[in-house]
């Protein structure tokens, strides 16, 4: 009994020894080698497709890891997994936080690339704010100044492309339903106005169409018929021939209706004046 009295002692200070020796391994770890095992973990749950896990040990990171040199890639992380979930407003959101914050690491540009990416990927919906098109053109626009030699330079030229295509589209969007309206004064005016802003638009050749269409339905002719030999001059976007036919058709109807109408007019006139007599 007085050998199990002194063994328990004894087990128990083995005990707390023990317990000591793990709390100082764990008080022997660095803040940086903690902070290491965690963006580890975060790189092992964004591997397994687990974005939400990632991020927690992420945000875990954010009060305790500053000035470790973990948290040029951590908060990159961040932003890459809302990117992976195409969660693409928080997407966009982090990585230009990220941009700001850290100009010159090995992420920035790959950062930089994906925030107009992000923006570009926001659901487009004609006829909406286009807040989203206009922040990825800005965002693409200083991808392509700021990182002149990337390898990326003709991707982010592409989606500049595209995003000039939205916005070309918006606008013939208000000149498209002039015309549908009847309004040809107005859908001219528009279209005219869209063809000067947009000369490479995918949308082009049919607002051509249109405004020849509208100044012939307000039957001016002539000026329908200057504006088919401006498109044929456009070295930008050539006149299809096929199309320049069209038009030259069409006119020349216009031009024989036209001709008919001023005619019955003079016989009218001259009815009148003989009636008068």
């Amino acid at each position: 009994m007085r050998i199990l009295l002194h063994v328990i002692p004894a087990a128990c200070a083995a005990l707390l020894v023990l317990a000591c020796s793990s709390a100082s391994n764990q008080k022997s770890m660095s803040t940086a080698e903690i902070c290491r095992a965690r963006l580890d973990e975060a790189k092992k749950d964004m591997s397994k497709g687990k974005n939400a896990a990632a991020r927690e040990e992420i945000n875990r990171m954010m009060g305790e890891c500053s000035g470790t040199g973990f948290m040029e890639e951590a908060e990159y992380l961040l932003a890459e997994t809302y990117f992976l979930d195409e969660d693409w407003e928080e997407a966009r959101g982090e990585y230009d936080a990220y941009v700001r914050h850290y100009p010159s690491t090995p992420f920035t540009e790959s950062a930089a690339y994906k925030k107009g990416l992000a923006g570009y990927n926001i659901p487009y919906v004609l006829g909406r704010d286009q807040k989203s098109t206009q922040q990825a053109l800005e965002d693409f626009g200083t991808f392509v100044s700021t990182y002149v030699r990337s390898a990326k330079i003709d991707s982010a030229n592409y989606y500049i492309d595209r995003l000039n295509d939205r916005v070309a589209e918006r606008d013939y969007y208000v000149a498209r339903l002039y015309f549908r309206m009847e309004e040809y004064q107005a859908a001219a005016l528009s279209l005219a106005d869209f063809l000067r802003a947009h000369p490479r638009a995918q949308l082009v050749g049919v607002a051509r169409e249109q405004l020849v269409q509208s100044y012939l339905k307000l039957g001016q002719i002539d000026q329908a018929e200057r504006m088919v030999e401006l498109f044929a001059a456009d070295t930008v976007v050539p006149l299809d021939p096929k199309k320049g036919g069209e038009f030259a058709e069409k006119i020349a109807r216009e031009r024989t209706k036209q001709q008919k109408r001023i005619e019955k007019e003079q016989k009218r006139q001259r009815k009148l004046e003989a009636q008068a007599e």
